[in-house]
């Protein structure tokens, strides 16, 4: 627990002045509230550091001396411009002992949840085996031939690599998952906060709902909150969904209270000057949504909205459009050299564009990989003679997990508040729910064309619930109902007692979810012990499971199965650091 909250400090203190930077950089005025720029910021941090340890993965491992020295650097280069120095300062300033307690309690209780012993399968078969590659020897030219797990690359193993140092073994692999957990508590909270002070915009309300059908199931469902508890980089996926939706109506909102301000000033002075509405704040999004793809490819849909809404305002502008495909180019250009370099295919599973490379994956292989992915209908075998496949498939699918039920319900629901949302866009003259419409509706349609499951597309089911949500909690009647009470008890509450009731719950949540402390307060437990054996094939030595496919937290090199004969090393005298190849 307390080096994942250690670990969650420095990271938010790091990720928050290089996402300022940004901010500053691109004058993204649109996050006007200093909460609203925080999350902003933290986000945009945490999605260009992902992708710049990976980018240094490529010339070296990414050791905790390299990780310090690389974030330093970012840190001072955007603490080097005066106006981020400024608004730092400001901004942390305005965080007052009451909000302090409250992330401190927030980060002992996403420690406490996300320090137990990780199960996910995929971490045996291929996350934590990536990550220590990373950590150890960098971008490994062929390391797919004894995984091709290591092919699917993802700047968020990247960005876990120097939080798993040698000495900690296999305990914190779960370290990333975590803090976004405590993150997004955080947001919510924020939301929570100007819903009880009556001051809450839309987006509050869609953040604090958004969370609420989200984080529940990542913490109470068996099947996601082994997901949580790992370094899985489904959960990224899901929450960068909501927070583009976020970002995107942020943008939207202030755009149309500056337009409302502009003209109310014409109507006292027609003589005012009119101010031409900059659009620099939809970079934001589109950072967000190239980020998500590096991450992992089902974000594929939010940089296709998010390019979309860039361009949709900056059309006429060819040196910015110009200016946000080089961006969003130079976010994707790593994962790109990084897969060929491990696998020879820039976009693995994907065969497209793969190099002629003595390490490359043959396009079999990557053929079947991309089958077991999206060919979802041959997941079930052969149907019944005279059976109609698709219908046969569809009832199968249902039957295979509760989840799917889930998936098909919402997507239900979401089309008839697709209809009513569109239906009624034009009473409230705000393009920013036409985008999460959208968003959602692309990211239903890619998750059910290519593997129609929960942990691929949580966020872009839940989306347009959570819209219509925020749209009827807007309205003062209902908001004013549902926080009259609550607000008028916190006020009268002293400040102490809501302090330590808060602690006190956390305290006992802890403990009715079986956690126990006395054995993660430190650092959580090791992965599973996997039970290896030592074997030889041509002029490489590695370790394989026994009766078993998945390595955990075994000695590199570890392969799960047998190597394949035509597989040597690529350069003997730098041993496994220098690659792999096929025999010529």
């Amino acid at each position: 627990m307390l080096y994942f909250i250690l670990s969650w400090g420095l990271l938010t203190y790091v990720s928050f002045s290089i996402g300022l930077g940004i901010l500053n950089l691109f004058q993204a005025k649109g996050f006007k509230r200093s909460g609203d720029r925080f999350f902003a910021a933290v986000w945009l941090g945490i999605v260009v550091l992902a992708n710049v340890f990976l980018a240094v993965s490529i010339i070296t491992p990414l050791s905790p001396l390299i990780a310090i020295f690389t974030a330093g650097s970012l840190v001072a280069l955007a603490l080097g411009f005066s106006r981020v120095r400024t608004e730092t300062i400001s901004i942390l300033l305005q965080i007052s002992e009451r909000w302090l307690f409250i992330g401190i309690t927030l980060a002992i209780v996403a420690a406490a949840l996300t320090s137990k012993k990780v199960t996910w399968f995929d971490t045996g078969l291929y996350h934590f085996g990536a990550i220590q590659w990373l950590a150890n020897y960098g971008a490994v030219p062929g390391v797919a031939l004894l995984n091709n797990g290591f092919a699917f690359t993802s700047s968020w193993f990247a960005l876990a690599a120097p939080f798993n140092p040698d000495f900690l073994g296999s305990r914190v692999s779960a370290v990333l998952n975590g803090y976004l957990l405590f993150l997004s508590l955080l947001h919510a909270s924020m939301g929570v906060h100007y819903i009880l002070r009556k001051t809450a915009e839309r987006y509050d309300w869609f953040i604090v709902i958004y969370m609420l059908l989200t984080l529940p199931l990542f913490i109470f469902t068996t099947f996601l909150s082994a997901i949580l508890i790992s370094p899985s980089p489904d959960m990224p996926v899901i929450m960068v969904t909501g927070i583009v939706a976020w970002a995107i109506l942020v943008i939207s909102d202030q755009q149309n209270h500056d337009q409302e301000n502009q003209h109310q000033q014409r109507k006292v002075n027609p003589q005012s000057q009119v101010l031409k509405p900059t659009f620099n704040s939809q970079i934001v999004p589109l950072i967000l949504g190239a980020g998500a793809v590096t991450f992992k490819l089902n974000g594929l849909p939010i940089l296709g909205i998010t390019g979309l809404f860039y361009g949709v305002y900056h059309w006429r502008n060819p040196i910015k459009l110009g200016l946000g495909a080089g961006i969003a180019l130079l976010l994707l250009s790593p994962m790109a050299v990084f897969g060929v370099i491990t696998s020879g295919c820039p976009l693995y599973p994907s065969s497209w564009m793969c190099m002629a490379v003595p390490w490359v994956l043959s396009s079999q292989q990557a053929a079947q990989a991309l089958a077991r992915i999206n060919d979802w209908k041959s997941w079930f075998g052969s149907p019944p003679t005279q059976a109609n496949y698709s219908l046969w498939a569809f009832g199968k699918w249902l039957q295979m997990a509760h989840f799917n039920k889930v998936m098909l319900l919402l997507a239900i629901i979401s089309i008839v508040i697709a209809i009513w949302i569109l239906k009624n866009a034009h009473t409230r003259q705000n393009a920013g729910e036409s985008w999460v419409v959208l968003l959602s509706f692309l990211g239903m349609g890619f998750i059910f064309s290519q593997a129609p499951l929960i942990r691929f597309g949580l966020g872009y089911f839940v989306l347009l619930p959570t819209l219509i949500g925020s749209i009827f909690c807007t309205r003062q009647s209902l908001s004013s109902r549902l926080t009259k009470g609550l607000s008028q008890l916190a006020m009268q509450l002293p400040k102490g007692f809501v302090l330590l009731a808060l602690f006190i719950a956390s305290i006992l949540f802890t403990r009715v979810n079986g956690i126990k402390l006395h054995q993660q307060l430190i650092v959580p437990p090791e992965l599973p012990h996997a039970k290896v054996a030592l074997k030889q094939i041509n002029n490489i030595h590695y370790f394989s499971p026994e009766n078993s496919d998945k390595c955990w937290g075994a000695d590199l090199p570890c392969v799960p199965g047998e190597l394949e004969e035509d597989v040597w090393l690529h350069n003997p005298t730098q041993g496994i650091a220098g690659g792999f190849r096929r025999q010529l």
